[in-house]
């Protein structure tokens, strides 16, 4: 039986997401048994916080889309919030590391399932990813949520399929500052994303 996948999986170089679904599985499966070894630094657990203690800055949680709004001090550097679910790559679960894993999606509804992005299903689904997704990781220890760290070039494109509307993203998580004074990510533009950041962080971004 395949092991769940790593956190490489978070978004898989673009080609991947264009190929026939015969031909994505044994590419997942290389990049799984070179990932294996990675493994995960423990934290403490975070908790969905109602909209009135993301809008006074209660920390610890995890933020609704309407609270985000007009959530705006924790969006960058080292005041960027934990990514609630993002799995131990990173030590601290911020997605302010690399040059691309800098978006919060929520991926997992507040019954820890997969969320559907609008018709099209849940961000597996239209990622080609179903055979390997990695909910069970995102609920766990060390760091149990319904979040993970995902490619700005990635979001752009499931922007353009799903539209902004039915992309689920946790502001305080996002690093919104560093998305916004980037164009291009793994020749992917990212307009869309800024856009759609724009509209679903207005108050993160109002600064910028």
């Amino acid at each position: 039986r395949t092991k769940p996948p790593p956190p490489l999986f978070s978004c898989l170089p673009r080609a991947m997401l264009i190929r026939p679904r015969a031909a994505l599985f044994p590419a997942l499966l290389a990049l799984s048994a070179a990932a294996a070894a990675q493994g995960g630094d423990p934290s403490a657990s975070t908790a969905l916080l109602s909209d009135d203690e993301c809008a006074a800055g209660g920390g610890g949680g995890e933020c609704s889309v309407s609270a985000l709004q007009v959530r705006s001090e924790a969006v960058a550097g080292d005041n960027l919030a934990t990514c609630p679910g993002e799995g131990g790559r990173y030590g601290d679960f911020k997605c302010n590391h690399d040059p691309t894993h800098r978006v919060c999606a929520t991926l997992l509804d507040k019954k820890g399932q997969p969320l559907k992005w609008g018709p099209k299903g849940d961000f597996w689904k239209i990622t080609g990813q179903k055979a390997f997704q990695w909910d069970a990781q995102i609920r766990g220890e060390p760091n149990p949520g319904r979040g993970w760290c995902i490619c700005m070039w990635a979001t752009a494109r499931l922007i353009g399929s799903v539209g902004c509307d039915n992309v689920h993203l946790t502001c305080n998580a996002t690093d919104v500052k560093y998305i916004m004074q980037k164009y291009t990510d793994a020749g992917t533009n990212l307009t869309a994303a800024h856009d759609c950041l724009k509209k679903k962080c207005i108050g993160s971004t109002a600064s910028l």
